[in-house]
């Protein structure tokens, strides 16, 4: 910027937006944040693939072309991407202009044709999946952990109510959504808690909260309930809600959206919940073993399992007990959170907006229509 019309800078987020610092003393600039759309702020920074992102990489008339090709993929009934590319590859089409480039270029914009997954993709077996070994816990350090102290408290994301837990010294979380703030509501999270610990061999001793949960007291001895005072809070919890935020705040400014389904909000909470109880802290205590491998007696997370990223556009094939009809074999959805980070992954259906379960059979590029639908 020339200093003689503004004394500032500008940071360039991409080619449509651009964040303007004005000099207010020497050595500091300032960001009027008075006018900025935060929405178009968030889709400057999002990661996810979008096709808009992908045009970016190509000339208007590489882009035509591309199109060109589609439009040609439509008329000759949509044939599977290696026969397209011999069709035109061995001239099989007389005085076709398109290449063999113009058909991967395609590809790279706009993902593979939705169409043709829709009518072609097959019922594939599923994997098998492999055993895992106990995680042993050595003796002395589970004589050290074995009576446990458990935080809990109530937090709200997106007006969702979320009840979340951490245990004292092994740093365990866990996050669930009760429909009440209630005695009965509590008692029932906290029973399901109990068993986790339970089954490794954990005794929970003590449980520290805030005053709003006098009214358990009565309903969980022999374990003592420590409460605070008016206006106090339990440290442990304290900070541990406040790091579960930043982790689902650091994902929420990674997507092109501009509002969440709830569906969507609850497994961004417990995938972040999974991801810190796989990683740990560094004050956990352990010998190398992490809050996974203690409670939930499960190996450390493969890199293979990390197939996808949360918001991205998938086409998920879905069984149905007939085949033999024209209906559609995949439908579009969004990723959602690792099912426990073992290579399995919910997703959201963009057609009814409910949780489902299905196979991957195509990554797509985010399109305006996606993310209109999500929003």
């Amino acid at each position: 910027m020339d200093s003689a019309i503004l004394n500032g800078f500008n940071v360039h987020i991409s080619d449509s937006y651009v964040l303007q610092f004005v000099k207010i003393e020497r050595g500091l600039y300032l960001l009027d944040t008075t006018n900025i759309d935060f929405n178009n702020l968030r889709q400057a920074f999002s990661f996810l693939n979008t096709v808009d992102e992908n045009k970016k990489q190509f000339q208007q008339r590489e882009i035509d072309r591309a199109d060109a090709a589609i439009i040609l993929h439509r008329k000759i009934n949509f044939p599977a991407h290696d026969k397209f590319i011999r069709i035109v590859q061995h001239n099989l089409l007389r005085n076709n202009p398109l290449t063999v480039g113009d058909i991967q270029r395609s590809n790279k914009i706009y993902g593979p044709p939705i169409p043709s997954l829709k009518g072609r993709t097959r019922y594939q077996a599923s994997s098998r999946v492999e055993a895992l070994e106990p995680i042993q816990i050595p003796q002395a350090l589970y004589e050290d952990l074995k009576n446990v102290t458990l935080c809990f408290d109530f937090h709200f994301v997106n007006g969702i109510t979320v009840f979340h837990t951490i245990s004292r010294r092994i740093n365990y979380r866990t996050v669930s959504f009760p429909l009440s703030r209630s005695a009965v509501s509590i008692m029932e999270e906290l029973k399901e808690i109990f068993r986790k610990y339970n089954s490794r061999g954990f005794r929970i001793t003590n449980i520290h909260g805030d005053c709003e949960f006098e009214k358990i007291r009565t309903s969980i001895p022999p374990i003592q309930l420590h409460t605070c005072g008016v206006d106090d809070h339990v440290p442990e919890i304290e900070r541990s809600v406040q790091t579960q935020k930043n982790e689902n705040c650091s994902v929420c400014n990674g997507l092109p959206y501009k509002c969440l389904p709830r569906v969507m909000v609850r497994e961004l909470i417990l995938q972040g919940n999974t991801f810190l109880n796989a990683f740990g802290s560094p004050d956990s205590l352990g010998d190398g073993l992490t809050p996974r491998n203690i409670i939930d007696n499960l190996p450390h997370v493969d890199f293979k399992d990390l197939s996808h990223e949360f918001g991205q556009y998938v086409q998920l094939h879905v069984t149905e007990k007939v085949t033999n009809t024209m209906r559609s074999r995949t439908i579009g959805a969004i990723v959602l959170g690792p099912n426990n980070a073992r290579g399995r992954y919910n997703y959201m259906s963009l057609e009814t907006g409910s949780k489902i379960d299905g196979r991957v059979v195509a990554q797509l590029p985010l399109t305006k229509e996606v993310i209109e639908r999500v929003n």
